[in-house]
Order: C-alpha cells, then sequence, then structure tokens
C-alpha cells in the first residue's frame, strides 16, 4: 500500500477514506458542546449576580438570585483582639474602669442575642404542630393541614421532653442576667461612691461628677427588659396565653407522669434510673418557681443588692444619676418615634420603663421624680403597645401600674383608667393611616430606587468632588434602611394592638399588610443586588468618618497638650481621647464601637473646659453614622423582617391570594408575598417540640395548600371555563347589560408568564402546573365521551393560541368501544345489580335506573359475549353459583313475608273466599277483592325509607327476576360467543377429524397430538353451540324439593297475592313512566320486566301455574276496564250540558286506557316469561316425560348404543378449562332452611 507523508513529515498510510476528516469533526465537536455547556455556566452566574432593576411602579418583577445567589455579602468585620489590649492605655486606674464597663455592656449584648434568637423561639411555637402529612400531592392536597386530628398519647409529654434543656438554658440565663445586674449596680456605686461616709468602699476610683455613662444605664435596663419578656412569654396576661398555656397544660401532665413512674410496681419501668426521679422532680419544682409563676422580673427586683463592701440601697447618687440617665434617654428617644429617622428607638422605651421600676424597688426611701414619671406615662398615648416578637406585647401603662407602687397618686384618676381607650382609639384610627402611609412609602421607595440604582462608580468621582459625593450618598444608603423602620414599626404596631385586644383585623388591613410585607422585601432585594457595588463605597465612607473622627480627637488632644496644668480629670479625658482614637483606627467591631462609646461619655463629660459643644456634637455624629454604616446588614434585616407573618398567615394569606386573584396585572408580587413567609424560616430553625425541620415542612405544606386552593386551582378552573366557552360562543348569548363585568375578562395569562415561583424549599411552575391539569381534564373526559376529541382538539389549539401552554396529544380512538361492564363485576355484586338496573325482556337489554352522569349505562347480549369471550365459557356456571346463592337469601326475605301471621291469615281468607264463590264469580277472582287486599296490608305501616310493605315486596320478586333475566342473558352471551368461534367451521353437520386425517399422511407424533387436541375443541364449540345448559331448569330443580315441602306451605299460598302485586307493579310502572317526561327524572323507567320474571319462576317453583290460572285475573281486569268505560259513557251522557267536565272525563279516560294498557303489557310479559320455564306441563307430567327418557336411556345402553346427550342434562355442558369454572348440579348445593313462620315483618 502506497504512503505519504503529512504536512509534519510523518509517514501515514496513503489509503484515508475520510477517517482522518471524521476523527478531526468528532473532536471539533466535542470541543463545541464544551465550550457551549461552559457558557451556559457562565451565563447562569451572570443572571445569579446581576444588578436587575424593579419597576417605578413597584415591585412587579422578581429575581429568585436575590436569596438564591452563589456569592453572600458578609459585612460585619472580625478581629482577635480582647478588651483588655484594645482599651490599653498608660492610665491603667481609667483602662481597667472602661474595659470593665465595656465588658459588661457586651455581655449584655450577647445575653440579649441569646434570648430573641436562641431561647425566646422555641417557646413561642410551642403551640405549632408538625406536618399532617409526609408531603402534599394531588391526593392529599384536598386535605386541610390547618385541621388536625387528636395528639396521640404521650405526645405531650415527649414534646415537653424535648423542651427540657431549653427550659435548663433558660434557669440559667435568668441567673446569669440576675447576676449582671447586680454586677452592673455595683460598678455604679464604685464610681458613684456615697459621699457622706467615710469608708474605702465609698471612695471613687475616678472623677467622674458630670459623666453620664448612658450606655450602660441602658445595658442594665436591657437586662430587666428581657426579664420582664420572658415573663411575658410564660406567663402572659389573661386571655393573652397562646403557647404558653399550651406549655403549662403538658407541664402538669409531665410532672403527673414522673409521679406515677415513680409510684409503679417495681420492673415495670426496667429502663429508668429510679434513684434520679426524686432530684428531677425537685429541679422541675425549683424551675417552675423560677420561671413560670410570672415573678422574674420581681424576683430579680427583689433581691439583695447590697453586700458588706456595697450598699446600693443607700447610695443615693446612683439614684440621682439613674433618674438623670432615664430622662436624658427618654429626651432622645421620644421625639424620634414616629419621624424618619427612627430605627429601634421604640425597642429601647421598655429598658427605661425597667429602670424606674428598678428605682422604685431598690431605693425605696428616695421618692421617684414626679415629671419624670409622667413624662414616661404620657409616652403611652403616642407608643401604646410595643411588639417585642411574635406575639409578646409590652403595654406600657400597664407595666408601670405592675411595677410603680402608688402611680394613681401621681396620674390623674381619669387618664390612670384611660389606656384601654387609647389603645381602642388609635386601633381605629391606624388603619386608615396605615393604608396612606403605605401608598406613601411605596412612593418615596420608587424614588429612592431610581437614586440608588444610578450610583457611579466611586472610581469615576474626582478628588475635589469625593467628600460631598460620598457624605451625600451616606444619607441616601441609610435612607431605605430608615425608611423600612419606619414602616416595620407601624407594622408591629398595628399587628401588637391586634394582638392585645384580641380585635379581628379588617380585610383592607390585612391587604395593607400583606402590601408592606412586598414593599419591604422589594427594598431588602434592591440592597442585596447592589451589595456588590455598594460593598466598596460603604468601606470608602467608613474610612471617611474614621478621619473625620480622627481629625476632631486630634484637635482636641493638642488643644489640650497645649496646657501643661493637668488634673487628675483632665489625665482621664486624655486617656479616653487616647482610647478613642485608636478604636477608630481599626475595623468597625463591635467591641470596638462599646469601648469608644464609654470613653465617649468620659471624654465629653460636662462642665469642662476640654471639648467644645460643636466638637461633641459633631464627634457623636460621627459615631452614629459610623455605627450605622457598620451594622447596616443587621439594621436591613430587622427593618425588613416580616416573621410577624407567621402567626397570621393562615388569616392572611388567604385573603392575599382571593385579591390577588382579582387582579392578574399584579401577579408578579406573589413571589416577594413567598419571599416575605420564608423569612420565617430562620425562626422556624429553633422549634424544639417536634423533630428538626417539622416545623418547617408543616409550614410549606400549609402555604402550598393555601395557594394551590386560593389561587391554583382557581386559575385552571378559570382558564378552562374561558376555553370552553371560547370554543362555544355560537351557544352563549351576549349579555345585553353593558354595565355589568364580566368575569371572562380578567386576563390570566400574567400569571401563566410568572418564571417559577419558590415555596420555601418547592418550586411551582404555573404554566406547567396548568398544562398538567388541561391535559388530565381533557383526557378524562374525552375517555367518557369519545365523540367530542374534535372539541377537545379544538381547546388544546385554543390555549396554545391564548396561553402559549403546549399541551399533550392525548392518541384517543374516536369511536367508542363496546365493552360495557365486566360480567365478573357483575357476579360478585350480584345484589346490587338486580336492585339498580331495570330488565326489558324482549330486548334482552338491562337498563341503569339512575345515575349521576348525564347517560344511562345499558347491559346486554354483546357486552356479556365480550367478557366470557375475555374470561372463557367456565365463567358461566361460577355465575349459575353466585345467582344461587343470591336467591337462597331472597327467598329467605320471600319466605318471611309469606310466613307472617298477617298476611298468612289474610291469604287463607282469600282463597277460602274464591274456593266458595268460584261460580257465583264466574270463576274470575274480582278486581274489588284485590283492591281489598293491596289496602288492608298498606294498613300495616310503612318501612323506614317509606316504602309500603307490599311494594317491598313486589321490589323482592323483581329482584327475582331480574336475576333470572341475567342467567338468560348468560346464557344467550355464551351462546353468542361460541357462534362466533364456530363460524369458521365450514359444515357442522359433517366435521372430518384433523387425527385421522394425520395419521393418513403419516405425520409426526408431535402432529398428532395437536391434531388431537384441535378436533376436541371442535367438538366442544359444535356441543355447545347446538346444545348448551338449561339453567333456568337447574335453578327449578334446586330449590323445588324444599319450597314445595309441607314445612313451607306458607309459602303455597303466593299465587292468591299476585292480584294485589299486579295492582301495585302497575300503578309503580305508570308512575315511572309519567317521570320521564319531568326534570327531575329520579325513578324515571319505562320497562320494568324482571316483576314478570320473579312471577313466572315462582309459580314454577310452587307448580302453581294452574292454581294461579284458575282465577283468570287478566279477564277480570279486561271487565273492570268494560265496567270503567260504560261507567264513563253513562257520566259523559248525565253531564253532557256542562262543559266543565269534559276536562275531567278526558282525564279520566286517559287514566283507564293507561291503567289496562300496562295490564296488557304485564300480561304479554308474563305469557312470555313462562315459556322459560315451560309452563304448559304439570309438575306431574314432567315427572312422567323424565320417567319416560330415563327408561329410553337404559333400553338403549343395554343394545350397546350410546344415547343422545339429553339436552336439560346439567352435566351435559362442555368441560370448563376456566379457573372460573364450578358445576353446578342440584345434588351438590344444600337444601334452603325453612325459616320459622312467625317471623315479623
Amino acid at each position: 500500500m502506497a504512503k505519504r507523508t503529512n504536512e509534519k513529515g510523518w509517514e501515514v498510510s496513503g489509503f484515508d477514506e475520510g477517517s482522518h476528516t471524521i476523527a478531526i469533526e468528532k473532536e471539533q465537536k466535542a470541543y463545541l458542546t464544551f465550550i457551549s455547556d461552559y457558557s451556559a455556566q457562565l451565563y447562569a452566574m451572570k443572571e445569579a449576580l446581576s444588578i436587575g432593576n424593579l419597576s417605578i411602579a413597584g415591585p412587579d418583577t422578581t429575581d429568585s438570585s436575590m436569596y438564591n445567589s452563589p456569592i453572600d455579602w458578609n459585612l460585619t468585620p472580625h478581629e482577635h483582639t480582647n478588651f483588655i489590649q484594645l482599651a490599653k492605655t498608660e492610665n491603667v486606674v481609667l483602662t481597667k474602669v472602661i474595659v470593665v464597663l465595656s465588658v459588661l455592656c457586651y455581655e449584655v449584648k450577647q445575653l440579649k442575642r441569646e434570648l430573641y434568637e436562641t431561647l425566646l423561639p422555641p417557646l413561642l411555637l410551642y403551640e405549632e404542630e408538625g406536618p399532617v402529612h409526609e408531603d402534599i400531592s394531588d391526593k392529599t392536597v384536598k386535605i386541610d393541614p390547618t385541621h388536625r386530628p387528636e395528639p396521640a398519647q404521650g405526645e405531650a409529654q415527649v414534646k415537653l421532653g424535648r423542651m427540657l434543656s431549653i427550659i435548663h438554658k433558660l434557669s440559667s440565663f435568668v441567673t446569669r442576667v440576675n447576676d449582671t445586674v447586680k454586677h452592673i449596680l455595683w460598678q455604679f456605686c464604685s464610681l458613684y461612691p456615697q459621699s457622706n461616709t467615710n469608708r474605702l468602699s465609698d471612695t471613687p476610683v475616678i472623677s467622674i461628677n458630670n459623666v453620664h455613662l448612658s450606655s450602660m444605664w441602658e445595658a442594665l435596663g436591657d437586662c430587666l427588659a428581657m426579664l420582664y419578656t420572658l415573663d411575658l412569654a410564660l406567663s402572659p396576661p389573661q386571655g393573652l396565653e397562646g403557647a404558653s398555656a399550651k406549655f403549662r397544660e403538658h407541664w402538669d401532665q409531665y410532672k403527673r407522669l414522673l409521679i406515677s413512674i415513680q409510684k409503679a410496681a417495681p420492673g415495670q419501668f426496667p429502663d429508668t434510673d429510679h434513684t434520679k426521679l426524686k432530684p428531677f422532680e425537685r429541679l422541675m419544682q425549683k424551675w417552675e418557681g423560677q420561671l413560670l409563676e410570672g415573678e422574674i422580673l420581681r424576683t430579680c427586683l427583689r433581691q439583695d443588692f447590697d453586700s458588706p463592701q456595697v450598699h446600693v440601697s443607700q447610695n443615693y447618687m446612683v439614684a440621682e444619676e439613674l433618674q438623670t440617665s432615664v430622662s436624658s434617654l427618654l429626651s432622645q428617644i421620644e421625639p424620634k418615634i414616629g419621624k424618619l429617622g427612627e430605627v429601634n428607638h421604640r425597642q429601647r422605651l421598655p429598658s427605661l420603663y425597667c429602670l424606674v421600676a428598678l428605682f422604685s424597688f431598690v431605693f425605696r426611701s428616695k421618692e421617684l421624680d414626679k415629671k419624670l414619671l409622667k413624662q414616661l406615662w404620657d409616652t403611652h398615648k403616642k407608643l401604646p403597645v410595643i411588639n417585642i416578637l411574635g406575639q409578646i406585647v409590652w403595654v406600657p401603662d400597664e407595666f408601670l401600674k405592675r411595677f410603680i407602687a402608688d402611680l394613681d397618686k401621681v396620674i390623674d384618676k381619669k387618664m390612670y383608667s384611660a389606656g384601654a381607650t387609647i389603645r381602642q382609639q388609635y386601633l381605629q384610627n391606624t388603619p386608615q393611616a396605615f393604608s396612606q402611609e403605605v401608598a406613601d412609602f411605596r412612593q418615596k421607595f420608587t424614588q429612592w430606587n431610581i437614586r440608588i440604582s444610578n450610583i457611579p462608580n466611586v472610581s469615576n468621582v474626582g478628588f475635589k468632588n469625593l467628600s460631598g459625593f460620598l457624605s451625600s450618598h451616606t444619607n441616601l444608603i441609610l435612607q431605605g434602611t430608615l425608611q423600612a423602620f419606619n414602616l416595620s414599626n407601624t407594622i408591629k404596631m398595628l399587628v401588637g394592638l391586634h394582638t392585645h385586644m384580641k380585635k379581628p383585623i379588617t380585610k383592607s388591613a390585612a391587604l395593607n399588610l400583606c402590601k408592606a410585607a412586598e414593599l419591604l422585601q422589594a427594598l431588602r432585594a434592591q440592597y442585596k443586588r447592589r451589595w456588590s457595588r455598594l460593598t466598596p463605597l460603604l468601606s470608602i465612607i467608613y474610612q471617611r468618618l474614621q478621619y473625620m473622627a480622627l481629625s476632631t480627637l486630634s484637635t482636641v488632644k493638642k488643644r489640650m497638650s497645649s496646657d501643661r496644668r493637668y488634673t487628675p480629670k483632665d489625665l482621664d479625658v486624655l486617656a479616653s481621647l487616647e482610647i478613642m482614637m485608636n478604636m477608630f483606627q481599626g475595623p468597625s467591631t463591635e467591641a470596638r464601637r462599646i469601648i469608644a462609646k464609654i470613653a465617649f461619655h468620659i471624654a465629653s463629660q460636662v462642665g469642662t473646659r476640654i471639648m467644645r459643644d460643636d466638637e461633641t456634637q459633631q464627634l457623636a455624629g460621627v459615631v452614629k453614622k459610623a455605627e450605622a454604616i457598620a451594622e447596616i446588614r443587621t439594621w436591613l434585616d430587622q427593618a425588613t423582617d416580616t416573621t410577624f407573618l407567621y402567626w397570621y398567615r393562615d388569616t392572611l394569606l388567604p385573603l392575599y391570594l382571593n385579591d390577588l386573584l382579582t387582579h392578574p396585572a399584579q401577579a408578579p408580587r406573589l413571589q416577594y408575598m413567598l419571599y416575605a413567609l420564608k423569612d420565617c424560616l430562620k425562626l422556624l430553625a429553633n422549634g424544639k417540640h417536634l423533630e428538626q425541620g417539622a416545623l418547617e415542612k408543616a409550614t410549606e405544606q400549609q402555604t402550598y395548600w393555601h395557594i394551590r386552593n386560593k389561587l391554583l386551582d382557581p386559575i385552571c378552573n378559570q382558564v378552562e371555563t374561558d376555553l370552553r366557552l371560547s370554543i362555544h360562543t355560537h351557544l352563549k348569548l351576549d349579555d345585553r347589560n353593558p354595565f355589568k363585568q364580566r368575569d371572562d375578562l380578567i386576563d390570566l395569562t400574567h400569571f401563566i408568564r410568572l418564571p417559577a415561583i419558590e415555596i420555601f424549599t418547592r418550586t411551582v411552575d404555573m404554566k406547567a402546573h396548568l398544562r398538567h391539569y388541561l391535559d388530565q381534564t381533557f383526557y378524562n373526559l374525552n375517555t367518557v365521551a369519545l365523540h367530542d376529541w374534535k372539541t377537545y382538539g379544538d381547546m388544546r389549539q385554543l390555549a396554545r393560541q391564548k396561553y402559549g401552554i403546549e399541551m399533550t396529544e392525548p392518541h384517543l380512538p374516536s369511536q367508542t368501544l363496546e365493552q360495557g361492564l365486566d360480567v365478573l363485576v357483575i357476579m360478585r355484586n350480584i345484589q346490587v345489580f338486580v336492585r339498580d338496573y331495570y330488565y326489558n325482556l324482549n330486548n334482552q337489554i338491562f337498563i341503569q335506573q339512575q345515575s349521576d352522569n348525564k347517560h344511562l349505562d345499558t347491559i346486554n347480549i354483546r357486552h356479556v359475549s365480550n367478557s366470557i369471550r375475555t374470561h372463557g365459557i367456565g365463567i358461566m356456571n361460577t355465575t349459575v353459583n353466585f345467582t344461587f346463592q343470591f336467591l337462597r337469601k331472597k327467598f329467605y326475605i320471600f319466605s318471611q313475608f309469606l310466613g307472617d301471621e298477617y298476611i298468612k291469615g289474610k291469604l287463607i281468607k282469600e282463597i277460602r273466599f274464591y274456593r266458595e264463590q268460584k261460580y257465583e264469580l264466574d270463576q274470575k277472582y274480582p278486581h274489588e277483592r284485590a283492591e281489598k287486599v293491596s289496602r288492608s296490608i298498606r294498613k300495616l305501616g310503612m318501612s323506614e325509607d317509606g316504602i309500603t310493605y307490599l311494594d317491598k315486596f313486589r321490589i323482592v320478586i323483581t329482584q327475582i327476576g331480574n336475576a333470572m333475566g341475567y342467567i338468560r342473558m348468560i346464557r344467550s352471551g355464551g351462546l353468542h360467543c361460541t357462534s362466533n368461534a364456530i363460524r369458521f367451521i365450514p359444515d357442522l353437520e359433517d366435521i372430518f377429524s384433523f387425527q385421522e386425517l394425520g395419521q393418513e399422511s403419516n405425520l409426526p407424533q408431535e402432529t398428532l397430538d395437536s391434531c388431537k387436541q384441535l378436533d376436541a375443541v371442535v367438538s366442544d364449540l359444535a356441543t355447545n353451540f347446538a346444545e348448551g345448559t338449561d339453567y333456568f331448569k337447574l335453578l327449578v330443580d334446586v330449590f323445588v324439593d324444599e319450597v314445595r315441602s309441607q314445612k313451607n306451605r306458607h309459602m303455597h299460598h303466593f299465587y292468591i297475592i299476585i292480584p294485589a302485586l299486579t295492582l301495585c307493579f302497575v300503578d309503580h310502572l305508570i308512575n315511572a313512566k309519567e317521570k320521564m317526561n319531568k326534570k327531575n327524572k329520579n325513578g324515571a323507567a319505562f320497562t320494568d320486566d324482571g316483576f314478570a320474571m320473579g312471577i313466572a319462576y315462582i309459580l314454577k317453583l310452587f307448580d302453581q301455574y294452574s292454581a294461579f290460572d284458575s282465577l283468570h285475573w287478566f279477564q277480570s281486569v279486561r271487565e273492570k276496564q268494560g265496567k270503567d268505560y260504560d261507567k264513563l259513557k253513562e257520566n259523559r251522557r248525565l253531564s253532557r250540558a256542562d262543559s266543565k267536565l269534559d276536562q275531567t272525563m278526558e282525564f279520566t279516560q286517559r287514566r283507564i286506557e293507561t291503567f289496562h294498557k300496562e295490564f296488557k303489557l304485564l300480561d304479554f310479559s308474563l305469557s312470555s316469561a313462562r315459556v322459560f320455564f315451560r309452563a304448559d306441563k304439570t309438575a306431574a307430567e314432567e315427572a312422567e316425560d323424565q320417567k319416560q327418557k330415563s327408561g329410553k336411556e337404559e333400553q338403549n345402553k343395554s343394545e350397546g348404543r350410546q344415547s343422545d346427550p339429553p339436552t336439560d342434562d346439567p352435566s351435559s355442558a362442555p368441560p370448563s378449562r376456566n379457573a372460573y369454572s364450578s358445576d353446578l348440579t342440584a345434588d351438590q348445593i344444600a337444601r334452603i332452611p325453612a325459616p320459622p313462620p312467625d317471623i315479623p315483618i
């Protein structure tokens, strides 16, 4: 083979055939696939990190990246430096003071975080339950998860057992807070010693006569406020118990469990260490007294703060400083409430109230400033309640009444009891003002959003304009958070008022709450989208604030350094300035900010010549802004927190979804509402009384249940209705009222075009959900009515054009497959079938009596034939077996009725009457006697379902006849099935043998065996087609000996009640046929031949054809008709002059004709039914024929000839090859037990 050299100088084969090109193309294709996939990943990351913009109209677009971003920005600084290293100066005493005070403040902040993030949530969530189902699917979505079954036994003890660790932590927490309060007071006594004593402990550590440590006093108030918050959570006011009531109930049950275990017999609880039960019980008693009595704060205030070294209660300087600090803090906080600059000011107010309570308990000998007390009291007019967390509400006036002695002497009596009135008025005025505030916030948010979206890059700003740029944009960045705080505070106020006063929230207020929650989430989204641009800007802003603070501090320090006459106070101030400068020269950690505040309090003491007022104010402003920039992420989370929705989700969410459904253009708001609900996850993660993740799962299920039932399902139903009405517009007339709002004008495409929404961990695509619903609905309905395939095809096409939904093609046939009910189903429910279906004797068809659908089911021979072809011929015998069992039960009821003493006596009387008067009556049973019998039986009353006992007896006979009609249809269906199979045999009279032909052709043995099997099959088919089993005779023979016995003589009176039964039946059928033309067709029918079949079958059983014929009943009825016509003619002749009676006469004539027409049809049906049971022969004649046939068979057998198979012998039926086969013979069936004749009806 020739070789060639490629471009690289390699020797390669000259035979190529394109393989080299194919390999290159394959590698290029793989590389392009890699590039495409990698580009898609980069694009997805870009989209996740993209900076989107909200429309100026509000949050009308959603961006899931704000929660699913792969990168998050954490702006919290950290450093590994302790307080001693941070506050280290040459002034050792001052350093120690600042370190101690800073550590105490930091400790309080840590306690506060522990309480609100770890300890309180499990208590508030204790009444919440776990998920009802493992998951919500199409089968379980209709079950409301908000309604729960009764808890299982022992569940309460298990829940409380999971909470014991939290109770232990709470006990330790309360002890720790009490110790912290005591230590803070001792430090104050060390800083503000009592001046009228000469003890060493009363000597001041440093001179701080003009220093007001407001941060320390606020920290002390925070400790006390935390204790009172625990009081409200564990022992709330009456009527607001909530979770605490259930917790207390389970606590008592758990204690009873401990007692019962201790008193149990030895060995009953082998896994329990009984030596630990008693100490544990004492520990629970300790916890109960410490936490559950509602006296946590009072216990702390009553503790002995005095010690041998420190006398707190006698230190009036501390008392004066306490009142001064409270007054100063109140003057700073109260004006800010409700204004733009308010951040967490109202959450700081409880600390001031607790400080006043501390003064009242500790300094009992010193009177509280009445002016300060009135100022605190008046605050509740502006702030009636303070929502702490969840459903914990702090009411200022109630707190003062509870902890301040002799308050009624300071406060006016009228104002003293006006708290409830103030809250009521505030609640009435808030909803309207809140609606306006939401609208104003929306407008301000839109303006702020536009401005913050246009912030340029810092690198593009010139150095000369940098200062003004940073100053203006600092306010702009903080403005959004401050606006969010204002709206959030109003929301919590409104929710707190409704919670405390137990007033239902109005619909408008509820919808405004939802809008406010959406706006808060939209504002948070804007910050999150812009963190990548704001983070470097915030860093530069904080550096600028550091520069401003350091410049001011340097100026003050230089001025002090120029004066060499230092006093000890000046040295302390100078050291404080140095500490502040050190703090501003590092990252803005929480420890640095606390130390800077304490140092600032000492450096800015009143009455000194060190810092001027303008410098103090400037430095205070810089410190506040620096803290705001450092805490902006925390402030943003607090301002946009929407966990309050969790406790009101079952009220707010349905209202919100109903309103959203009526305003489809606002559909994009939905995702923001779901983000607001998702805010609860961080709270639910702290639930301890259930298994981990149970609360999150339960909340997700409840939210999805509301969205499914209030939004998804209505949208699906409306879209389906719209498609149907659009397709059938030619059948609908336009509404002539132009002012009536049309529901079909609502544009639901806004919902369908939404991207997939996130419901916690579940993702729901509305378009996919709607497509699945329409596919399922159209398929199911189309299978019921296959002739509507074109209509549903048009609806699918319209859904694609109008809603952009690409539906699945069902590929259903366009015609009906006639299968009907299966014989197996009817056989297993024979009692239901004969009750719910009418039988038509002539057409051999069963018709359903009534149905919830627009059509009635029918059963005919073809249906039975199809089932027999499916299951095999052997099912026919099994069906007869089931029918026999059914007839046994019905004959027992039949015997009960005829065995009743009243019925039996009445029938015997009628038989005696007819026998005695037979010749006088011309051997015709009188019509009047039949009516009399019918009336006498009706006098017995009615059954529970409002039917007379004669009608009940007629129904029993009809059901027996329906069963016999079903047996007839089974036999006809079998013959139909056999005829379809036998049609391939050319001549039934001359069937050749395949086995003989095979032998003549010398075929192999395996082929001969197959030919033999084929001959057997063909022989069976021919036999079944030619003869078949007479099931009627079989069902007669199996009962005949028993029912004709002497112990069942009461049943032999049956023939005499037939006239009364026919009257009852004819009345029933006339009423049923009249209902055919009425709107309510319940009970309508046009045929019911089961009654005639039942009469014929029962007469055959009792051998009473002759007895019934002797009554000549139908001839008597015809004579009655003649008499009725003669009477009608006579009445017409007499009333010819009166035209008013013509209509009555016409109605009477139609009634007579209808009555006697039905009797004729009944006579014909009964005559036809008797043919099936060979009514032309009596029992004696049939016995004689059977005897002659048996003698002929014996003679043929003795002569060596085989007789023809008898057509009436059940054993002549072909052997069944089906698992359902069970041959039925009279000898194999047990006899029917005779019921006692005196059983009442």
